[in-house]
């Protein structure tokens, strides 16, 4: 009987140890199971976005819902813009307006905007491929559209301007591109000696059309060399003496160089000076606010961004190619 017994004991231990081994198991698979977004393998040694050359940010406008710098620094004023869904889940955009002119001003630019050498722009941007204006007549959305300028309130160009132009294909032709966006720069430096104080460059932004784009501008006053990032990729730069198709990384020169390898001895752009920088304008043309925070009034080929925008960083040094896909793939993951 004793024998018995202690069968049935064995028994009875064992189904509890397997039942107990399944319920350990299911409490754990519940556990495991996934909670938001996964965050990356840590790109460039970093586990946030914020990590990232922190301290040579200057400026983070999330505009998420609103025009607050989140570094405190300046204070924006939405004219004419509403808010989309962002490029996040739960989060939101800056659109800007194809029937009246949009924007959002931060006058009072702080002293460290003003004094920048070099620079990193970081903005994601939604558009749609621009529209040619052939009647030069001002028109909203018409023409080339401005996603972000650091002002000179003394002239109708910017210190730095970013914005999109019409792009039909690299051999011409009338009908606009489904693929790519022509990022247009336009980078000044007011330094003594330096005879080509206004560069006007060129990048095609390929598969950026209606999508949520990273782009990113940096330049460094220690190499003179300007770069263009889609997200987190170096893509080509057209220039003045580039060769068709443009060049990944474009060194600037104070005047002509003659060619990509500098053949007349032209000395290198070096550190930035900007002038009368007293604002920063996104979504639109400084020339184009009330009050004008530039000087030259609406003008017929300023076209005001249709598209969205959100998440615009802006750094006084040049984010390197490693740290420029790092914050494409930390900030695409949320983080």
């Amino acid at each position: 009987m004793k024998s018995k017994i202690k069968n049935y004991g064995y028994v009875i231990l064992a189904f509890l140890v397997s039942g107990g081994l399944l319920l350990s198991s299911c409490k754990t698979n519940s556990n495991n199971k996934p909670s938001g977004p996964k965050p990356p393998s840590n790109p460039g040694g970093y586990d946030s976005s914020n990590q990232i050359a922190s301290a040579n940010l200057q400026d983070f406008l999330t505009l998420n819902g609103g025009a607050t710098d989140n570094k405190g620094h300046i204070q924006g004023t939405n004219n004419g813009g509403t808010f989309v869904s962002g490029m996040l889940s739960g989060t939101q955009a800056w659109q800007g307006s194809s029937s009246s002119y949009s924007y959002i001003g931060y006058p009072g630019a702080s002293t460290a905007l003003q004094t920048m050498t070099s620079f990193t722009v970081s903005a994601w941007i939604k558009a749609n491929q621009p529209s040619n204006n052939p009647n030069a007549i001002v028109t909203p959305g018409l023409g080339e559209q401005c996603f972000f300028q650091l002002v000179n309130d003394s002239a109708w160009q910017s210190n730095i301007h970013l914005g999109l132009t019409s792009f039909t294909s690299a051999t011409g032709g009338t009908t606009l591109n489904t693929d790519t966006l022509q990022l247009k720069v336009i980078l000044s430096n007011f330094a003594s000696g330096v005879v080509w104080q206004n560069y006007y460059l060129t990048a095609d932004l390929d598969t950026a059309v209606g999508k949520w784009t990273n782009v990113i501008v940096t330049y460094s006053s220690a190499t003179s060399m300007l770069n263009v990032y889609e997200n987190g990729v170096a893509v080509k730069i057209n220039g003045p003496y580039t060769p068709p198709g443009g060049s990944v990384g474009l060194e600037l020169y104070q005047n002509d160089p003659g060619s990509l390898t500098n053949s007349k001895g032209a000395a290198p752009y070096g550190g930035l000076q900007f002038k009368n920088a007293t604002a920063v304008v996104v979504g639109g043309w400084a020339i184009n606010t009330t009050p004008p925070l530039s000087f030259g009034g609406i003008q017929p080929w300023a076209g005001e961004y249709t598209g969205a925008i959100e998440r615009v960083r802006i750094y006084n040094s040049a984010l390197s190619a490693t740290d420029a896909n790092s914050l494409y793939i930390l900030e695409k993951a949320g983080f």
